[in-house]
């Protein structure tokens, strides 16, 4: 498939490690202006801090955060880079703090990203992994809403830090419309964002 560029867009991924296989889980922040390398720095550097001030208790400690992939999505030579330092002395790998043991490796609970437009091209859908067995109840389908309020304040943490810099912005990024490709992918501004009890499975999120 050929490559879609996203101007003035960065993925950022969440790699996890301590599963079975490498987790990512990845979201798009947009910038009033091309990106620098040092902008992408320091937009790592605050996420990092935002994982480490948050503890992550959210997540069974068999799964850590080993580090953060940024990716410039201008061009298909723009460019990427691994990141595990905050500002100060924050660093990456960094653990979850729940101490339950970790259930199925493909679970997960989804936070939808929600936007002022309608479609499947205007929300996001995040499968975040580290649910501890003893979170699950219903035959290991839902959990309960102290699991699902701490992943929503995890991702209240990540957007306000992501629009500490006003010229930055979490966005859902499109590059099709009816099936097929766009020349050039579209954002648009995240609005809002919910979690439900339901546990999913994402088996693609499990690949590096």
């Amino acid at each position: 498939m050929a490559f879609i560029p996203v101007p003035n867009t960065v993925e950022l991924c969440f790699v996890f490690s301590g599963g079975p296989k490498p987790i990512r889980v990845c979201i798009n922040i947009t910038s009033a202006v091309a990106w620098t390398i040092a902008a992408m720095q320091g937009l790592a550097a605050d996420v990092v801090d935002a994982i480490v001030a948050d503890g992550l208790p959210w997540v069974s400690n068999a799964l850590a955060v080993d580090h953060l992939h940024l990716q410039d999505l201008s061009s298909s030579s723009a460019p990427a880079f691994d990141w595990i330092t905050g500002s100060g002395s924050n660093t990456l790998p960094f653990a979850g703090t729940d101490v339950d043991p970790l259930s199925a490796g493909q679970a997960a609970l989804v936070t939808t990203l929600r936007t002022t437009n309608r479609g499947r091209s205007f929300r996001g859908r995040n499968y975040w992994p580290g649910i501890g067995r003893s979170a699950l109840s219903g035959g290991g389908q839902i959990v309960g809403p102290t699991r699902v309020t701490d992943q929503d304040t995890f991702v209240n943490s990540l957007a306000a830090t992501i629009h500490a810099l006003p010229a930055r912005t979490l966005v859902v990024v499109s590059r099709h419309t009816g099936g097929a490709p766009r020349v050039t992918g579209i954002t648009t501004p995240v609005s809002s964002h919910d979690t439900n009890n339901i546990v999913d499975t994402q088996r693609r999120r499990v690949q590096p």
